[in-house]
């Protein structure tokens, strides 16, 4: 009371998508336990603790579910969620944590990203591996959820366009997404952290996206393809391993020859470039080996095989993970 800045809780987002309560709760407002019985202790005022029964030197405690990212460091602030759809509650905290340092530009290995909707991820590293991400399953899944989401809406009553079934579809379909493209960067953040990667190359996609007259390649562009969360949550981990993430432009990158530097005589269709002086390669690896190429010195090494990666509803299978009988998620693809 008298504090300008404190906040009753309050509604987050809208009808159509849903919305869901929240309260935020400053460091000094709770304290968190970890362990066998796990719970959050929230700082309430004395004049509302007789209503639950407790003494004035006593704190409401609510047990807990999960594993916290941050163990060490500062705590900040909760934020406690109510989410109307799932009937749930839901909690994220800040932690402040020492920033690890930030290698110089040309520190370590390199790698470079083409970044797409066909081929979610096109990498290529200095070291000479190259990871391929087909984004083809997120992509069918994302299809099939919209189609039951147009077959729900057609079945509303006249002058009626959302229902809470809808709103958890347009969830389901958005958190399935992101829960793919979350697990991708993190098993490539943690590749090229292996192979000793400080800096990364990542094409400049600023006004690229272009709508087009075919409303299933506009949806695919507009709304499967979260660009700017791709890249918020690829910078958040090149953060926190340590990476440089350098933004940088990929003019021509997929149509320009990595052995002779031809542009215009180039033909690429589909997934393959080919060139007069007998390059044939995937175009999207070959964008990625040429931003790599313009902006380090050292030419990277002959290129490995390069390894398709395929998504299986839980994660990016690759045989460093499986043997190869066992991982039919798996494919090799030629350079």
């Amino acid at each position: 009371e008298g504090d300008p800045s404190a906040q009753p809780p309050g509604y987050w987002g809208n009808e159509d998508k849903g919305r869901d309560l929240r309260i935020f709760l400053k460091s000094q407002a709770y304290t968190l336990q970890w362990g066998r019985y796990s719970r959050v202790e929230l700082a309430i005022g004395r004049e509302i603790k007789p209503e639950y029964g407790l003494t004035p030197n006593k704190r409401p405690r609510v047990p807990i579910r999960g594993n916290p990212t941050w163990r060490e460091g500062r705590r900040g602030e909760l934020q406690i969620t109510y989410d109307e759809l799932t009937d749930e509650f839901g909690a994220y905290q800040s932690v402040v944590v020492d920033a690890p340092p930030t290698p110089g530009r040309g520190d370590g290995e390199a790698a470079a990203l083409d970044i797409g909707v066909i081929n979610l991820v096109a990498c290529a590293t200095t070291e000479g591996s190259q990871f391929l991400y087909d984004g083809g399953v997120p992509w069918e899944q994302f299809e099939a959820t919209t189609d039951t989401i147009s077959e729900a809406q057609s079945k509303l009553p006249e002058g009626q366009y959302v229902s809470k079934r809808i709103r958890r579809l347009y969830r389901h379909r958005s958190a399935r997404r992101d829960h793919s493209v979350d697990a991708l960067l993190r098993d490539l953040i943690e590749r090229l952290t292996e192979a000793g990667v400080r800096t990364i190359y990542v094409g400049d996609l600023t006004n690229v996206i272009q709508r087009t007259r075919l409303k299933r390649t506009n949806r695919k562009l507009t709304e499967f393809w979260a660009h700017r969360r791709f890249t918020d949550r690829l910078a958040d981990l090149c953060e926190e391993h340590g990476i440089a993430l350098l933004e940088v432009s990929e003019f021509e990158s997929s149509q320009e020859c990595p052995d002779c530097g031809a542009v215009a005589a180039t033909d690429r269709n589909r997934e393959r470039l080919t060139c007069p002086c007998g390059y044939d390669g995937h175009a999207d690896l070959t964008a990625a080996r040429t931003l790599l190429d313009r902006e380090r010195a050292d030419r990277p090494r002959l290129m490995a095989q390069p390894v398709r990666f395929n998504w299986d509803n839980h994660r990016w299978r690759s045989t460093t993970d499986a043997p190869a009988w066992a991982n039919p998620n798996e494919q090799r693809t030629n350079p």
